[in-house]
């Protein structure tokens, strides 16, 4: 009869044992998919800052460019 209930208790105990693994693994692929969404969210923004960045640059060159015009050229300006 004891032998009976130690296997009994041992096959429980396996069984919770069982289903404590595949929540584990169902949770550990929840959580990949997650950390692969945020890795793409980063990689897109990181894309995002650098194309905006370079903007910037550029609008500053631009700017930059344009005042030296102006102070070159202010007195020759010519009405029509």
């Amino acid at each position: 009869m004891k032998l009976n209930v130690l296997f009994t208790a041992m096959a429980v105990l396996v069984l919770g044992l069982l289903t404590w693994n595949i929540y584990l693994l169902n949770t550990n692929d929840n959580l990949q998919k997650k950390v692969d969404e945020v890795k793409e969210n980063y990689h897109y923004l990181d894309s995002y800052n650098k194309v905006i960045q370079y903007d910037l640059t550029t609008a500053r060159d631009s700017v930059r460019i344009l005042e030296e015009w102006i102070d070159v050229n202010e007195n020759k300006i010519v009405v029509p």
